[in-house]
């Protein structure tokens, strides 16, 4: 068996310390060797996120200096600070979202309803062949509320913006920091590439408290002065907006201390995640405080008039009382469906293909937890 130097049984102990120090976290070595190489390799090309950047340079780039940052990043993931706010970025289908403190990290999950969602809108509108329909098609209209990072709205933009090339996407957030986060990982996708120029225009991060009316007339009045005849010249075209999405705060107080992991507890904003009654308001009738969300971009859905509406839930029960209150909160809808994690999947076999609400047979797509309900 050959000898190893001085210098690689230094990196061996070194590797296992580090290694250990991320297994807290990580649960398994093969878990915590992908993040050590991650982290590595962001510490080593520069490129960690805006906060460690700034200790890399304020203590030199020779190899001393980096691997002492390399260590204080693998103790600090080892604590649960979350691996996208020390790496900067997280994918998010084939783009690359900006990850900050003070903003919600993009989910795998809320990944696949999105790509579930623009395949099912191209789907939709593939048989209109007319040049009136498609002059009216390239013109969809996508509005996200609670954008947080603007993931959802980025990545609706960057699958659906060929087919529909006058398209328009607006994403409201209360949140300052993350409607700030939204405009850069616009122009951060724009600048790799990964969005198309064109995109530039096609998108618009605001802020807004949905609870208020102030940020419903202009959304109106804009959809009017575009084009007044729109709404009247096409069947397939119902409202102001065309598709209306939303991954709001819908965890309780309860379920955030007793089921979140503690890297969410400690370090991702509570307000992307508990909703908080809007100032003078005790309570949103008998909608339970978790669902209040849901219940009032159901009565924004009733002004409007969206063809689809796609909510993120937490689970399969509250995608069962969302469905409830669409049914009462918002007629036009005549037809939903619940998709679970992973819609494109096929169930398993403890897994059923429908739900009864209410009376009404509601398909359950996909495979998973409850996590998106979709209105047509």
């Amino acid at each position: 068996m050959p000898c190893l130097s001085p210098p690689a049984i230094q990196r061996l102990h070194t590797n296992k310390a580090l290694l250990t120090a991320l297994l807290p976290t990580c649960k398994n070595m093969d878990s915590a060797r992908n993040e050590l190489r991650w982290i590595r390799e962001h510490v080593w090309s520069s490129t960690l996120a805006p906060q460690f950047q700034g200790i890399s340079e304020a203590n030199g780039n020779d190899e001393k200096s980096k691997n002492a940052l390399l260590n204080r990043l693998c103790r600090l993931r080892g604590r649960g600070y979350p691996l996208q706010y020390i790496l900067g970025t997280q994918p998010f289908g084939q783009l690359e979202i900006k990850c900050r403190p003070g903003v919600l990290i993009p989910r795998p999950e809320t990944e696949a309803w999105t790509t579930h969602l623009a395949d099912i809108v191209r789907k939709t509108w593939r048989a209109n062949k007319t040049k009136k329909e498609n002059d009216i098609i390239a013109n969809l209209r996508i509005l996200d509320l609670c954008t947080g990072s603007g993931c959802i709205a980025l990545l609706l933009c960057s699958l659906l913006s060929r087919k529909f090339p006058n398209m328009h996407v607006q994403g409201l957030d209360i949140e300052p920091r993350a409607v700030s986060l939204a405009k850069e990982n616009l122009a951060y996708n724009i600048e790799r590439g990964l969005l198309r120029q064109q995109n530039a225009n096609a998108v618009s991060f605001k802020g807004a408290n949905i609870f208020s009316t102030d940020w419903l007339a202009p959304i109106l009045k804009q959809a009017d002065l575009i084009d007044n005849r729109r709404f009247k010249q096409s069947a397939l075209e119902r409202g102001t907006v065309d598709i209306l999405v939303s991954n709001p705060p819908y965890i309780s107080q309860e379920g955030f201390d007793r089921d979140t992991e503690r890297s969410v507890r400690d370090h991702e904003p509570r307000l992307a995640l508990v909703p908080e009654l809007p100032a003078g308001i005790s309570s949103y009738g008998t909608v339970l405080p978790e669902d209040m969300f849901y219940a009032r971009i159901l009565n924004v859905a009733k002004v409007l008039q969206p063809r689809f509406v796609v909510f993120e839930v937490g689970s399969l029960a509250q995608a069962i009382r969302v469905v409830q209150m669409a049914r009462g909160r918002y007629r036009e809808a005549e037809e939903a469906e619940i998709w679970r994690d992973w819609p494109d999947m096929k169930p398993r076999e403890d897994e059923p293909e429908s739900v009864d609400v209410a009376g009404m047979t509601v398909p359950v797509r996909g495979s998973g937890n409850g996590r998106a309900v979709f209105l047509r």
